[in-house]
């Protein structure tokens, strides 16, 4: 009798057992969606093609900032690197390129193939109060050459602190 009893009574705690285990198993699922849902504020239908399409609005939006910058944009330009400036007149267009801190032989511009490209070391030394710095930082830019220029006649003119190139515009 006693092993009877005994195996009814592990019989009833398995089958006790099964059971919570069983409403366990169909309640984590659901709860653990609420919980997600609730911890990102999304509500119970979650779209994943209105997030992408805000997500590319967004880079749609840097991208227009970066153009408004110029050829460089704000995001690419370092803090030590050379201004670049572009201009033009109804003769030529120009690129004003700044070389302070750049010395000249550390200076390189090279136009072909339809690229200018402006390639350089940045050199700057600095003693405060005894303690003596040195500071090298290079740098490179390439941009297309415009298209209404003759790339094979552009003309640079080195003033104090700035490099010029000149590009001559095509007669129409």
């Amino acid at each position: 009798m006693r092993f009877l009893h005994s195996k009814l009574f592990v019989g009833l705690t398995c089958f006790i057992l099964g059971v919570g285990a069983g409403v366990l198993v169909q309640k984590i699922p659901r709860r653990a969606h609420e919980q997600m849902s609730q911890a990102k504020n999304e509500p119970e239908s979650f779209d994943p093609f209105q997030q992408m399409r805000q997500m590319q609005k967004q880079m749609m939006k840097q991208m227009e900032e970066a153009e408004a910058g110029g050829i460089w944009g704000d995001q690419q330009a370092q803090a030590d690197d050379p201004k670049i400036h572009e201009r033009e007149d109804k003769d030529y267009v120009y690129y004003d390129i700044s070389t302070r801190d750049i010395g000249k032989d550390k200076l390189k511009v090279r136009v072909a193939d339809g690229q200018i490209s402006v390639s350089g070391q940045i050199e700057k030394n600095s003693d405060d109060d005894g303690n003596s710095a040195f500071f090298s930082s290079s740098f490179h830019r390439s941009f297309p050459v415009p298209p209404e220029v003759d790339a094979n006649k552009v003309q640079m003119e080195q003033n104090q602190d700035q490099l010029t190139l000149k590009f001559p515009k095509l007669q129409a």
